[in-house]
């Protein structure tokens, strides 16, 4: 692995310009009304920027003191600082499930690092080679991907946590704290609640695909307390929108009916065929299937629910979402 850093006896994080810029502005906007309202943040809004801020400095630092300033770890640490930014805080749940990396979890549970090598001049070292062989192969197709004990969080062998690359190495070790970061829920919706994500969900994750008025809900602290966005308005006040979501069930399943095989391969082939013009319509229009679950818009007495509206959109974000997941599962 090549690395670019800067080795120095008192490392200090290197900061981008658009970083200070931000950190700047924010700051100055605390003071200035005038200069606030021209942000695009309501006032909570603001307070999860500081809080974004405040956190990628902390990790800034860890990338200066203990990875000696390593690239990677700073691109990582400006990810995540993008990531909880109010524009993007809310679109992925768990961000790590949709990063999860199927490589490191096959190499931790199939390599040559994870499986005794036997002597080759001796007929007892190459049957135990052999019998890897058959192992590693064996996993790739009945073994689920991720397993029970997986998450997305972890730093063990049923993780995607890179052990053999991390072991002894602190700029590899620090990066990875960084980037396994646990996050709060984005909203306080029981559809949020209603799928697990670990264990063999580990790579299965929340997504919004666009967001429902709630008119019922016309107090902006109300609105804000379960997660919701508040868009101020100077006529009536204001207004809630409710994010929406549709949930990515990622989890290992059998190809074939009555199968045991549930590994990497046949999840490749379970990703083909969700992806087929009858389950990929029936997606586009809104409604579930097994591979893809949509979130519904509450409808209540007075209610404007906006269906025709989020599937049009909808189309165009779930297809570029497929192909997106499909690309990074082929690599």
């Amino acid at each position: 692995m090549i690395r670019m850093s800067c080795d120095a006896t008192k490392a200090q994080c290197l900061d981008s310009r658009d970083i200070g810029a931000y950190s700047n502005l924010l700051e100055k906007s605390k003071t200035n009304p005038i200069l606030s309202s021209l942000l695009p943040f309501s006032e909570n809004e603001i307070k999860i920027a500081q809080k974004a801020l405040d956190e990628y400095k902390k990790d800034c630092e860890r990338c200066a003191t203990n990875a000696k300033n390593d690239y990677n770890c700073l691109a990582v640490a400006r990810e995540k600082f993008s990531r909880n930014m109010p524009s993007s805080y809310k679109d992925v749940y768990p961000w790590r499930n949709y990063d999860w990396d199927y490589a490191n979890f096959a190499s931790n549970q199939y390599s040559t690092k994870a499986l005794p090598k036997g002597d080759l001049k001796s007929f007892g070292g190459l049957k135990r080679n052999v019998s890897n062989i058959v192992k590693s192969i064996d996993g790739l197709i009945f073994d689920p991907s991720p397993n029970y004990l997986s998450n997305s969080f972890g730093n063990d062998s049923n993780s995607d946590y890179p052990i053999h690359e991390c072991k002894g190495d602190q700029v590899c070790s620090t990066t990875e704290s960084i980037r396994r970061t646990k996050e709060k829920p984005p909203t306080k919706d029981n559809f949020i609640k209603k799928f697990s994500t670990d264990g063999i969900y580990s790579s299965s994750y929340y997504y919004k695909i666009g967001s429902c008025r709630r008119p019922d809900i016309d107090d902006m602290k109300k609105c804000e307390e379960q997660g919701y966005k508040w868009v101020p308005n100077s006529i009536d006040g204001g207004s809630c929108i409710q994010p929406r979501y549709m949930f990515v069930d990622n989890s290992p399943k059998p190809f074939f009916n009555g199968s045991n095989g549930r590994g990497y391969i046949p999840s490749i082939l379970n990703d083909v065929r969700d992806i087929m013009p009858d389950k990929l319509f029936n997606n586009l229009l809104g409604q579930s299937t097994e591979g893809v679950q949509i979130q519904t818009c509450p409808i209540e007495e007075g209610f404007i629910n906006n269906e025709n509206m989020i599937n049009k959109i909808g189309i165009v974000v779930l297809l570029g979402l497929i192909m997106v997941y499909i690309g990074k599962k082929l690599k």
